[in-house]
């Protein structure tokens, strides 16, 4: 006897099946993102793939970052960034998510990683403990800031919903260990490059 309703994205299907709703046009478009600065939603809107794209009335925000990175020793580089988040700037480790299109089996950012004082955690989250989830099992969530690992590692096949879905989990800030992947209309994202001499190597 209630109202149902469904709340899709074609930009976010990363997963195979394709259907119908069960819900006759005319469908509404949602014309505004609520969730991110307008930083964060410039480099992810980048990644679309259909439809117009919506417009960000929230604040511009700090700009996306890339931080360089040894291509098998992330861990190296979420450390430095870990640091400078939660030692230095005082951002509580439950406001960060790290974010791979790996699993836990292939990922390079094991369970139990050490960062310092901090362990990364595929499981609960805990004291001392930075969360990790596939892009994939965090679909749908949401966290104030997001760190994207491994991003050169998504699927061809599904690299721009994945990095849509990625991009957009972020509220306030976004971080990319590495380089961000060309995007399908071939325009760079725009993201600031952090040397490594910015990053001073130290324990949380």
């Amino acid at each position: 006897e209630g109202i149902f309703f469904v709340f899709y994205d074609d930009n976010q299907r990363i997963f195979g099946q394709r259907g119908s709703y069960p819900v006759p046009p005319p469908h509404f478009t949602l014309t505004q993102n609520c969730r991110t600065t307008r930083g964060i939603h410039e480099v992810a809107a980048r990644y679309r793939t259909t439809g117009a794209p919506a417009t960000c009335p929230g604040p511009a925000g700090r700009p996306p970052v890339e931080v360089p990175v040894i291509p098998g020793d992330e861990a190296s580089a979420l450390r430095r960034v870990v640091h400078e988040l939660v030692v230095e700037e005082g951002i509580p480790l439950d406001d960060i998510v790290v974010l791979t299109p790996r699993g836990p089996k292939t990922s390079h950012l094991a369970e139990g990683t050490r960062l310092g004082n901090v362990t990364v955690t595929w499981g609960q989250a805990g004291p001392n403990a930075l969360l990790c989830r596939s892009i994939h099992a965090f679909k749908g969530l949401e966290r104030p800031v997001v760190i994207l690992a491994e991003p050169e590692r998504a699927h061809a096949a599904s690299l721009a919903p994945l990095l849509h879905v990625a991009l957009t989990r972020a509220q306030h800030h976004l971080v990319v260990l590495g380089t961000l992947p060309t995007p399908v209309a071939g325009e760079p994202p725009m993201v600031e490059t952090v040397t490594a001499d910015d990053h001073t190597p130290a324990p949380c």
